[in-house]
Parts: C-alpha cells; sequence; structure tokens
C-alpha cells in the first residue's frame, strides 16, 4: 500500500472518528438536558413532598381540635339533656299536683256549695236560731 493510500485511509479514519466524537458530544448533551430536566422534577417532587406532609401534619391537628370539640359539646349536650328532663319531669309532677288538687278543691267547693244550701233552707224555714243549733246539724264545724 503506498503511502497516499494509508494516508487517504487515515483520514477517512480520522473522518470517522471526528463523527464518532461528534455524535457522542451530541449525546453527552443530550443526556445533559435529561438530567437537568431530572433534577429540575426532583426538587419539584420533594418540594411536593414536603407540602403534602404540613397539609397532612396540619389535617392531624385539625382532626384533634374537632375530636376535642366533639367531647366538650357532648359532655355540655348531656348537661343540657339532663337539665331538660328535669324541667320535664318538674313539670309533669306540678301538673299532676294540680289536677289532684284542683280535683279535690272542686269537690270541697260543691260540699261548701251545699252545706251552704242547706244553712240557707234551714235559715229560711227558722230551723237554726243560734250557733247551737247549727253546731248539731255539722258537728266539725269551726266557731267564728
Amino acid at each position: 500500500m503506498s503511502e497516499a493510500a494509508a494516508i487517504a485511509t487515515l483520514e477517512t479514519k480520522l473522518e470517522m472518528l471526528t463523527d464518532s466524537i461528534s455524535m457522542l458530544n451530541q449525546s453527552v448533551e443530550k443526556n445533559n438536558e435529561k438530567l437537568e430536566r431530572l433534577s429540575v422534577l426532583e426538587v419539584s417532587h420533594n418540594n411536593s413532598s414536603k407540602a403534602i406532609e404540613r397539609a397532612f401534619t396540619a389535617i392531624a391537628k385539625l382532626e384533634e381540635a374537632v375530636d376535642t370539640h366533639i367531647k366538650l359539646d357532648t359532655a355540655a349536650h348531656r348537661g343540657y339533656d339532663k337539665w331538660i328532663w328535669m324541667s320535664v319531669g318538674f313539670c309533669s309532677a306540678i301538673s299532676l299536683m294540680w289536677s289532684v288538687v284542683g280535683y279535690r278543691m272542686n269537690a270541697i267547693i260543691d260540699d261548701s256549695m251545699k252545706a251552704v244550701t242547706e244553712m240557707r233552707m234551714h235559715i229560711h224555714d227558722d230551723k237554726i236560731k243560734d250557733i247551737g243549733d247549727l253546731q248539731k246539724i255539722y258537728p266539725n264545724a269551726r266557731q267564728p
């Protein structure tokens, strides 16, 4: 092989090597771009992860506060319920008492009206002339 052929072969190989290095450089540049994008995504992912963690921590605190308020409200409502039931019982007892007392008072008034009517009849018929006559008819009557 001649020296010119060897130089031509060497130049061809040199061009091929230059093309390969150029392609390798392009590939490295693309890898660098992708690596930069990946690092940006990783930072974004870390920020999102931290934000989600903070959100869950805040939610846990709110859940604790809500649970505390529910317990306090439940205790307060139990107290209110007790007072309401006591009031209902008291009102029922008073109503029953007034019904019984009213019925009894009505009977006493009826008896008194009958007695007054009988006294008027006796007085009208001149059967009662003094207090002694009245005590004979009504032995349990009080004296004025």
